[in-house]
């Protein structure tokens, strides 16, 4: 909840922001049917938002739908008509399913799966960054082979945190990067042939790497 709050902090009076928590389920994907006390569509009171942070039950050992999770904080960001949009994701586990005693089993938290291409896949298409943090400290089994995956292949970045104090560069550096528009000029050398080519721009930035590809 600390560190959710430390990310509230970042944003400007004009910002939006939304929450969808995870700790045991996401009960529909649809971003339009949110769950009171749990998911808060986009709104400019923080104090809000805030609300629902603060009451989360966050107790350890209930499922991890994180897959269900990204995908519905990507369908929620698209429905944001104007302005530059990023989903942070702050998880201190996998995506899993545990069973009465709390230990993990084999059965998968969310509907979708790791290698279901569609959260990076709409996130690159709306030109939306996923940002994932793993919470290291608090005991939990970080994927963050997929994080990682994630992060880059959207445009985004990852990072851990042992302790939610640790989180403060991380936000800084996601607010700069949301806040940074860098504008580009390229003049083709290829001859007029009525033919569309692809062009990829590459970037490397001190908070990670980023990519465009257009036609």
């Amino acid at each position: 909840m600390r560190a959710a709050n430390a990310l509230l902090d970042q944003l400007s009076e004009q910002d939006r922001a939304a929450i969808i928590a995870f700790a045991d389920e996401v009960k529909d994907l649809d971003p339009t049917q949110l769950e009171e006390g749990k998911e808060l569509g986009f709104t400019t009171d923080k104090n809000a938002v805030r609300n629902v942070v603060n009451f989360l039950d966050t107790k350890i050992g209930w499922d991890t739908p994180l897959y269900d999770a990204i995908y519905k904080g990507v369908k929620m960001a698209e429905s944001e008509p104007v302005g530059k949009r990023a989903v942070v994701v702050m998880t201190d586990g996998r995506d899993e399913r545990d069973n009465a005693n709390g230990v993990p089993v084999k059965d998968a938290g969310s509907l979708s799966t790791p290698d279901d291409p569609i959260n990076e896949n709409e996130a690159n298409r709306h030109n939306i960054p996923i940002f994932s943090i793993g919470l290291t400290g608090i005991g939990g089994k970080i994927d963050t082979k997929y994080l990682t995956r994630l992060a880059e292949r959207t445009g985004g970045l990852y990072r851990e945190a042992p302790e939610p104090e640790e989180l403060t560069p991380t936000f800084e550096d996601v607010a700069n990067q949301l806040k940074t528009q860098y504008i580009l000029h390229y003049d083709s050398q290829l001859e007029m042939d009525d033919q569309f080519h692809s062009l990829m721009v590459r970037v490397n930035l001190p908070q990670g790497q980023d990519f465009d590809e257009t036609k």
